[in-house]
């Protein structure tokens, strides 16, 4: 173990000597980390779960929330952060195995505790579902290699592991039952956040952009901001993630009804978001001016798109969009 590995382990976790992690103190530790970064997630499920499976969500978010922000926005080298990965997949398999292990922190007794409570409430499908978000870890590492861009299916993979994993975790605490389908959403989400969070991933080594795209309008990734052709990037993105909403609208369409308000409530900020760049050209936030009549635009022709989702969500399939 190199010294940077040493130094990290040294810093953010606490050994069994120093503090004994108890089931209480580290569901108290989730739930206060999920009502800190996933507000709509605690807030729906302290209002359609059981106490169980309320601490049950809070214990996955946290443990897969804690390797996501430290993958994706540390300042580490990558090689800590492979190292780190390496780890913790090790002790996921561990955990999950029933192999005896000590978490080292709050954030592993989160995965610990998860996997035990689990298995005792005979749920070990959202134990598969964690497994799967989990898996897409590898992907983040390696499009953060130098020059390394996904190819559109390994993208697709990437989102899958994701979104799907999500969505059928998600329903086995709503609806206590396995998923029967391999209906999913969430690609909407992703894509549209990939616009959003577009400056901030570059400053990390995150290029949201596959091989494919990169071909197709010519772009180097190396100056994806300042490229001639970024607008037309955006432009096709922005299509793209129209037609994603559509395609996630029609699925929900056949959904039970409080998995439909469970998803729909997050589209309306994100279709304001996308209303916005598209209204502003396809520039991103901080590249524009602030136009008063646009914005007023781009509130009426938000409102009357989040009323056409929710009208083709609830009541009619066939409802356009735009």
């Amino acid at each position: 173990m190199d010294k940077h590995v040493k130094a990290y382990w040294k810093k953010n976790l606490m050994s069994t000597e120093e503090k004994r992690i108890t089931y209480e103190s580290t569901v108290r530790f989730a739930n206060l980390s999920t009502r800190r970064h996933a507000k709509r997630l605690w807030i729906a499920s302290h209002i359609g779960l059981s106490k169980s499976l309320r601490e049950l969500s809070f214990l996955c978010h946290t443990y897969l929330r804690w390797i996501d922000d430290f993958i994706d926005f540390s300042e580490q080298p990558l090689n800590i952060k492979k190292h780190f990965l390496n780890n913790e997949t090790i002790y996921v398999e561990q955990v999950e195995n029933g192999i005896i292990v000590t978490p080292n922190s709050l954030q592993e007794a989160c995965l610990f505790y998860f996997i035990k409570k689990a298995r005792e409430l005979k749920m070990t499908g959202l134990i598969k579902s964690l497994r799967m978000m989990f898996s897409s870890f590898t992907f983040d590492l390696e499009r953060m290699e130098p020059g390394n861009l996904m190819t559109q299916i390994q993208q697709e993979e990437y989102t899958k592991r994701i979104h799907k994993g999500m969505f059928d975790f998600i329903q086995q605490l709503i609806l206590k039952t396995q998923p029967t389908n391999n209906h999913f959403v969430g690609p909407f989400y992703w894509h549209a956040n990939s616009i959003r969070d577009l400056k901030e991933d570059l400053q990390f080594g995150i290029i949201n952009l596959t091989k494919e795209e990169s071909e197709k309008f010519k772009i180097n990734p190396s100056g994806l901001l300042t490229d001639p052709n970024f607008s037309c990037f955006i432009k096709y993105k922005g299509e793209l993630i129209n037609n994603l909403l559509l395609k996630e609208a029609e699925i929900l369409h056949s959904m039970p009804m409080i998995i439909k308000i469970f998803w729909i409530s997050g589209y309306s900020p994100i279709i304001i978001k996308m209303n916005r760049i598209t209204l502003y050209d396809y520039q991103l936030s901080g590249t524009h001016g602030i136009s008063p009549l646009i914005e007023a635009k781009m509130l009426i022709n938000s409102f009357i798109k989040i009323f056409k989702l929710y009208y083709k969500v609830f009541f009619n399939i066939k409802t356009q969009l735009d």
